[in-house]
């Protein structure tokens, strides 16, 4: 496809949408840019939530290990495993949190016409 038939495809989507909004289109467009920022921001905090699960099972782990005479050898075992889970899950959190926040600050205009581009679909 090229560039006259994606631009007229998108005129097609948008005409619809455009006539539901009507006037409050622009502000309807900003509204949907400040939304992906915020999308952005909850990634950055569930970053943050995963490193400090992840710092939390270090600590755990260290002490565990710093104190392996005082603690039964199930107790222990239950910290290790919890921190293993803490542990994958935090880098999880990591992950996912910071791809999108890098993906919505870099390109908001993209998902903010992804947004319209399903609510047309629907």
């Amino acid at each position: 496809m090229d560039t006259i038939q994606t631009i007229e495809k998108l005129k097609e989507v948008f005409a619809p949408i455009a006539e539901k909004i009507g006037q409050g289109a622009q502000y309807g467009w900003e509204i949907v840019i400040k939304q992906q920022y915020v999308t952005a921001y909850i990634g950055i905090f569930w970053a943050i939530i995963g490193l400090i699960a992840i710092i939390l099972s270090i600590i755990a782990i260290k002490y565990g290990s710093k104190h392996e005479n005082e603690l039964d050898g199930e107790l222990m075992a239950v910290i290790i495993m919890i921190s293993i889970i803490l542990i994958i899950s935090g880098t999880t959190g990591i992950i996912a949190g910071s791809i999108t926040a890098i993906t919505h600050l870099i390109n908001p205009d993209y998902y903010a016409i992804q947004f319209f581009l399903n609510l047309a679909n629907n």
